[in-house]
């Protein structure tokens, strides 16, 4: 909690902007969902893998300009890639490396146990799941393809009905 809520502060004091969120309760270890602009790559929200409730967006006019910047960087654990278009998604993921990535959803890369997950590099070394734990040294990519009609994070996400509820229960003993 402390790195993160350092993270905000620090991002604030060098010109970040909340625009969304921002508050925290520190006695509880509660930071709520944050989106932040007027991002640059110096900041140290930029420059760490953030493992919290911290977005940072930034703009750009063509895809080059995130590519080259993903690129200027350490290689990321993940990259969540939001697009309707094939050949967006295919030339970011050829032209990137990362640990794995997740096409048009978030984190479901990792549930599933038949695809690697992982660092590559900075971001960690060797994957886990499923046969890739044996296979550490391969660094596959993992990638996920989402439909963008449907996504199985919706089901994940409040307000909960009795029955979404009881499956989300059922899934916390299984995992």
């Amino acid at each position: 909690f402390t790195r993160l809520q350092t993270m905000l502060e620090e991002a604030v004091l060098d010109g970040a902007k909340v625009e969304y969120g921002g508050q925290y309760a520190e006695s509880e270890h509660f930071m709520a969902p944050t989106l932040l602009t007027n991002v640059n790559p110096s900041m140290r929200l930029m420059q760490e893998e953030i493992f919290g409730p911290l977005l940072p967006m930034l703009s750009y006019t063509n895809l080059s300009e995130v590519i080259d910047q993903i690129n200027d960087g350490e290689k990321p654990l993940a990259i969540y890639i939001f697009s309707k278009n094939n050949k967006n998604q295919e030339k970011i993921l050829q032209e990137t490396h990362s640990g794995g990535v997740c096409l048009n959803d978030c984190l479901l890369q990792y549930l599933n146990n038949h695809l690697p997950f992982g660092g590559d590099n900075n971001s960690g070394i060797g994957k886990s799941h499923g046969r890739f734990g044996f296979d550490a040294f391969s660094n596959a990519k993992a990638v996920l393809r989402q439909h963008t009609r449907f996504s199985a994070m919706k089901l994940m996400l409040p307000p909960y009905t009795p029955r979404i509820q009881k499956l989300a229960n059922l899934l916390l003993k299984w995992f």
